[in-house]
């Protein structure tokens, strides 16, 4: 599958672009994450350094195909969803306006942002190009380190704040596609991991995996909240084999042979 137009022919080098720094809470259970987000002013050599790096990932990327819970990709491939289907709008929406009060005026204000968007637009045309942030803008980090220097062949003290800006991109935001090279942290800056549980709960209500048990809730607690089990679920539903008939169900039993075989010797 090709790359979607609207990405491969934005015009990066010539858009105008605007940083932003978003903080994350909330987004368990199937809720809808709480997003805070501050506009940041940047020098005109970071702007060109963003839009070089912009430029690179999406060179890299040579196919997309759909994104599905189980769909890897490679480092030359993407994963493609529609943006309807998960939580983009609400950073889409938030970075519309680059408000004064929205303008970040405080350090504090971006010490522990959870990720950071590039935004770009040309003519009428807008890209959202999405990266998690790493352990340079947590405060634990910067409290168990001494800020330093190298000037004139020597180390020195520096204490003026500096954070990485990745030149990876985890995901495009462009028009109604989201293109994803990173599927994992896409999955956690849009809490889309959830989706993994909500596909065990539908695979629970399924009437030919659930009559294979007799009872669902050891099952239930086992898998629990664990990524790799949930996984495994969702391979399961994928795979479906539990709806195969098996003989002992077209022959008009409601047991299998072992549960006919204990009933038959009076075992419970």
């Amino acid at each position: 599958m090709t790359i979607p137009a609207v990405l491969n022919n934005f015009d990066i080098q010539n858009a105008g672009l605007t940083v932003w720094l978003f903080k994350k809470s909330g987004g368990g259970a199937g809720a809808a994450p709480t997003y805070t987000g501050r506009w940041i002013t940047t020098e005109d050599d970071l702007n060109i350094a963003l839009k070089a790096s912009i430029g690179e990932a999406r060179s890299r990327i040579e196919e997309v195909q759909e994104y599905g819970l189980l769909a890897q990709n490679n480092e030359g491939s993407a994963l493609l969803i529609d943006t309807a289907e998960t939580h983009a709008g609400l950073i889409v929406t938030q970075s519309a306006n680059a408000l004064p009060q929205k303008k970040v005026k405080k350090e504090k204000e971006v010490i522990n942002t959870d990720f950071f968007v590039v935004r770009l637009t040309h003519g009428d045309e807008v890209l959202h190009v999405v990266r998690r942030t790493d352990s340079s803008w947590k405060t634990k980090k910067r409290k168990g380190v001494i800020d330093i220097g190298f000037r004139d062949n020597a180390l020195e003290l520096d204490n003026t704040p500096s954070f990485s800006l990745s030149k990876y991109v985890d995901f495009f935001i462009a028009g109604d596609r989201i293109i994803i090279p990173h599927k994992a942290n896409f999955e956690a800056v849009l809490s889309y991991r959830e989706a993994h549980a909500n596909e065990f709960v539908t695979l629970q209500t399924e009437v030919e995996f659930a009559q294979i048990f007799s009872d669902l809730a050891p099952l239930t607690a086992f898998v629990g909240s664990n990524k790799i089990h949930l996984r495994r679920m969702c391979s399961i539903r994928q795979k479906g084999h539990y709806k195969d008939q098996p003989s002992w169900r077209t022959s008009g039993s409601t047991m299998p042979p072992t549960a006919l075989r204990s009933n038959s010797t009076g075992v419970a």
